[in-house]
């Protein structure tokens, strides 16, 4: 009896050691300069996520490198940055080559003073008005029939 107990006992110890240490084997190994100054390495930077946009182009102002963007319900102001990739009927563009009434399409990011900057977008003329479906009513008739 007393061994069988201690057998128990000692299978406890050895799976409560195993349940411990389990999780220092899943931390990341520290850098020794990392460990010596006791400071953190820098973290990547997260970069903004890109949201789409689209509407027409109301102005476009050179000196500023900005356009306005006229939407069903306001108006917004739209940066270019060296980054924006934009182009106009499908060729590459520069902010000379929008013109009001232009149709805009594609994505944005918000900058860190909240500013909206082009990602990348697309200009050219307003494309036609979607159809609505319209869903045929069934024939009462047709339906009693069946």
């Amino acid at each position: 009896m007393h061994s069988k107990i201690k057998t128990l006992l000692a299978a406890l110890v050895a799976g409560s050691f195993l349940l411990t240490s389990t999780p220092v084997f899943a931390q990341a190994a520290v850098p020794e300069s990392v460990e010596k100054s006791g400071k953190q390495p820098p973290q990547p930077a997260k970069s903004p996520r890109a949201y789409p946009f689209n509407g027409t182009v109301g102005s476009v102002d050179k000196a500023a490198m900005t356009f306005t963007l006229k939407t069903t319900n306001k108006e917004r102001v739209i940066g270019l940055v060296s980054e924006s990739k934009i182009e106009k009927d499908g060729k590459p563009a520069t902010l000379a080559d929008i013109r009001p009434g232009d149709y805009a399409k594609g994505q944005l990011r918000k900058k860190d003073d909240g500013t909206e900057v082009v990602a990348k977008a697309a200009f050219g003329p307003q494309p036609p008005p979607k159809e609505k479906s319209k869903k045929p009513k069934k024939d009462a008739a047709a339906t009693e029939a069946q």
